[in-house]
């Protein structure tokens, strides 16, 4: 990182954002020196990326291939079109699907698709056929606290479903993935060891490590290849399931791993609005704007959450907030405002239209939703927690309710694919929020 400003949220945690909260980021220019220079020299060397989120249901059906097929040709034509790198991530959940739903994502995942890299993110545990979908996938970004494995669930699987999986893992080319690795994942009675390999001369050999059956063992043995270490990571007998931080200790099976979705941007060069998931992805908008003027209080709660169920019955799958509020009940905001983020389960893709204010609990609101649009001379923020005292008067709400809910609105940002730091600072106005540059690709980022 070479730049950084800094600042404090000031008054009552009053944060007024705009850009930032939209793209995830914003920069100011105050003179040329090298960095800058270096800043421009890292984009014009390397080829900027556009990417795209998508989770994957817990069943896969012809609507989930469709959905998947039309964002990675669409997002494959674009990268062609712009001269970019083109990254899908796919977010594979637990659950479980017929093979041959599996086996028809899967085979479209690992047919040639030019400029596209295909990446699976696994943030929980997914076992059984879900985790051939990542196999399918070129690179897989585990969470470290994640599992991925144990496909066929004890349970013997056809030949011909067998092979499929071996010869999918064998053509995707990724060097975390071996043959012995899949077999082990696919039969619990299989053994597997971890062994590393000395070539070439004493003192100047080189080492690698890889993944081997007992009989692969064996063989390396009989050669008399040099084995400095042998570990059995699978018994016989036992599920074939590895989770990040194992993956990450012996390099295998996963690419990354990492601890959220900002990682994953990071690591693959997306902006921060790739990683907001677009639920109208390949489908024809049917849109409906819902406004929420006012204070915020349980009566309105319920009224906007009727209309959010009626407009989903009524089959709108885009939901635009027109939202001119200076706040209000804090338990009916955040209600709200985790209501309209839970909207993208129900493909519906959410937005926040702000032409004046939204303070507040307002602010919470918006921040749930998918995207977030101001007027240049709109007003954002300030969502600090206050109490009414006896007498009429305000104030600051205590410590054990202030970082509590900036935790909360952390989580809320990354998970919609904006800096958890500034959403934070719009509840502690204690908090510092710093603008970070890296060097290296130009990002712009907060922390």
């Amino acid at each position: 990182m070479n730049s950084q400003s800094s600042w404090r949220a000031r008054g009552a945690g009053k944060l007024v954002l705009a850009t930032a909260l939209c793209a995830a980021a914003w920069s100011v220019t105050a003179g040329r020196t090298w960095a800058d220079d270096a800043v421009e020299d890292a984009r014009a060397e390397r080829p900027e990326t556009i990417g795209q989120f998508l989770t994957l249901p817990s069943t896969i059906d012809d609507v989930a291939l469709g959905r998947v097929n039309r964002a990675a040709l669409a997002l494959q034509a674009r990268a062609q079109e712009e001269k970019k790198r083109g990254v899908l991530v796919l977010e594979v959940t637990p659950g479980s699907s017929p093979f041959h739903q599996v086996r028809g994502l899967a085979r479209f995942l690992a047919s040639d698709l030019p400029q596209l890299r295909t990446v699976a993110w696994i943030p929980k545990t997914v076992t059984g056929s879900h985790a051939v979908l990542a196999l399918a996938c070129q690179e897989i970004a585990l969470a470290p606290d994640a599992e991925l494995g144990d496909i066929s669930l004890g349970k013997p699987l056809d030949p011909d479903e067998q092979a499929f999986i071996v010869n999918l893992a064998n053509k995707r080319h990724n060097q975390f993935i071996s043959e012995a690795l899949v077999l082990g994942l696919l039969d619990r009675q299989r053994e597997l060891l971890w062994v590393q390999i000395d070539r070439g001369a004493a003192g100047r050999a080189e080492r690698e490590s890889r993944v081997v059956l007992r009989q692969g063992l064996e063989d390396l043995q009989r050669s008399g290849a040099q084995l400095p270490e042998v570990r059995t990571i699978k018994e016989e007998g036992t599920t074939g399931v590895f989770s990040g931080e194992r993956c990450r200790r012996y390099r295998i099976l996963a690419t990354h791993v990492l601890g959220g979705r900002a990682e994953v941007a990071q690591v693959y060069d997306l902006p921060g609005e790739a990683m907001r998931e677009n639920a109208l992805t390949g489908e024809v908008p049917r849109a409906l704007i819902i406004r929420i003027d006012g204070p915020i209080d349980p009566q309105l709660e319920h009224f906007v959450q009727r209309q959010i169920s009626r407009a989903v019955a009524a089959g709108n799958n885009l939901l635009i907030f027109e939202i001119d509020s200076p706040g209000g009940y804090l338990s009916s905001s955040e209600t709200l405002a985790l209501t309209i983020s839970d909207l993208k389960d129900r493909k519906v893709h959410a937005v926040a239209w702000i032409p004046r204010e939204a303070y507040s609990g307002a602010a919470i609101i918006a921040l749930g939703c998918d995207e977030i649009y101001l007027r240049p001379d709109a007003m954002f923020g300030d969502a600090e927690p206050i109490e009414l005292k006896p007498g009429g008067a305000f104030e600051r709400a205590p410590e054990k309710l202030v970082s509590p809910l900036a935790k909360r609105l952390e989580s809320l940002a990354e998970l919609k694919g904006r800096p958890p730091a500034l959403a934070g600072a719009m509840a502690d106005k204690d908090l510092r929020v710093f603008q970070v540059t890296d060097k290296q690709t130009a990002k712009i980022w907060y922390l």
